[in-house]
């Protein structure tokens, strides 16, 4: 099974440079492992590789199409672009014609601008999360609780104003639904600032906090229930 291995995803951080009111690792969750603030290193991602690598050339692997994705992941990926660039780099370094990867991320897009011309340059597959206008978003917010939708905003018109082609290809977004949006909403926003579909996703109901479920459930907003309303 390993050396059919066609996805693998890396948890880089486990950091976020925003704290957002819904987040699956804050205020109403206790289900969660506890955030570190840490970084993962180049050695565990290297063993991990390595040891991979073997199976993935061995006659274990069957499979007619060799083709792996490499997912990054946080926490916010972007805060350790370090380790992302090691790993590519690594995974060139090896000179494996037989396997073709490929690279995805998702992000907040707070540092966007900084590394989006390497993102490019490496054909990522990016995944924005963003819930529609800055009204929509407002859960959205940095560690002093200041909105982040203007920077966001600024930062994707940028990629997309310099890379329109890469843009179009493989970019897309991520609309959490909550009681300050709806489906409706979501694809209105986000078609009307970047000219793309967002993808759709309700909040996670999974290990609530008991004493935070009534004040959660003012913030929920199911996803079926939202879908029919957009129809009608």
């Amino acid at each position: 099974n390993l050396a059919g291995l066609r996805q693998l995803l890396i948890e880089v951080t486990d950091r976020c440079n925003l704290e957002c009111k819904y987040c699956g690792y804050g205020e109403f969750y206790s289900n969660y492992d506890r955030r570190e603030t840490g970084d993962q290193s180049f050695e565990n991602v290297k063993l991990l590789v390595d040891y991979l690598t073997k199976l993935w050339c061995s006659d274990y692997n069957v499979s007619h199409k060799n083709e792996i994705t490499i997912g990054f992941y946080g926490g916010e990926p972007l805060l350790n672009m370090k380790l992302v660039k090691e790993t590519i780099a690594y995974i060139e370094s090896l000179n494996l014609p037989s396997l073709i990867f490929n690279y995805n991320t998702t992000t907040n897009a707070m540092l966007l601008d900084r590394y989006m011309d390497y993102l490019v340059e490496k054909n990522f597959s990016i995944l924005i999360s963003l819930d529609g206008n800055e009204v929509q978003s407002a859960y959205r917010v940095d560690k002093h609780g200041n909105s982040s939708f203007s920077r966001v905003v600024r930062n994707v018109k940028k990629l997309q104003e310099t890379y329109p082609d890469y843009f179009e290809k493989k970019v897309n977004f991520n609309s959490v639904l909550h009681n300050l949006n709806s489906v409706a909403e979501c694809y209105y926003s986000i078609k009307e600032l970047f000219g793309k579909n967002p993808r759709m996703a309700q909040l996670n109901t999974t290990g609530l906090i008991p004493e935070r479920v009534e004040e959660f459930s003012k913030m929920f907003n199911e996803r079926v229930r939202s879908f029919d309303e957009a129809v009608q």
